[in-house]
């Protein structure tokens, strides 16, 4: 870290708006990013923004200035939107299901509408959720990112600052889990 950063450290640790809002705006479009990449909203982005940087106010203090200040903000900033999807639950829209025909699902069912089969599925789509929703933080995070947002283990990697190996590993395993209590409930085999 260069003296400027450790000056700037030592500064907002005074409590000095001036440098407070240097770090704010350094920091804001990466913050941002990482917001809106757990939320793709960009309200909800705004707000862990918000609340990512209040954050780091509240702990600045207890920071170590001989320490590079970037992945301490991406921490406190991935914390943030883990807590805020955890309180959010995952959810899946018909919109980003695809069949294999192309069509999201929520055209394939209103061009086929057939009511015992809409029933079908909402029971079915609801147990996943469900199942989803059970599995611990570590495995559903990256299960959604990957599957639902379609992200690459690299970028999931990058994201949530965990090692590449581990991202690899808690899929795998989040995939297990669920397709074993998926097989439990009748919805796989």
């Amino acid at each position: 870290m260069d003296s400027s950063e450790k000056r700037l450290i030592r500064q907002c640790k005074k409590q000095n708006k001036e440098a407070l809002n240097t770090i704010y705006v350094k920091y804001e479009k990466f913050i941002y990013s990482i917001c809106y990449n757990y939320t793709h909203s960009k309200e909800d982005a705004l707000d862990l923004l918000q609340e990512s940087f209040i954050k780091i106010l509240k702990n600045i203090d207890r920071f170590d200035e001989d320490r590079p200040l970037l992945p301490w903000i991406k921490r406190i900033t991935v914390n943030t939107c883990l807590n805020f999807k955890r309180k959010k639950k995952a959810s899946v829209s018909l919109d980003q299901v695809m069949t294999e025909d192309g069509q999201t699902l929520k055209d394939a069912i209103a061009s086929q509408f057939n009511l015992e089969n809409y029933i079908l599925f909402q029971d079915t789509s609801n147990i996943i959720h469900e199942e989803i929703s059970k599995l611990e933080d570590k495995y559903r995070l990256p299960l959604i990112l990957r599957h639902l947002h379609e992200m690459s283990y690299e970028e999931i990697s990058k994201y949530t600052d965990i090692p590449l190996g581990t991202i690899k590993t808690n899929i795998y395993r989040g995939r297990k889990i669920l397709k074993q209590n998926l097989e439990t409930r009748g919805l796989w085999g």
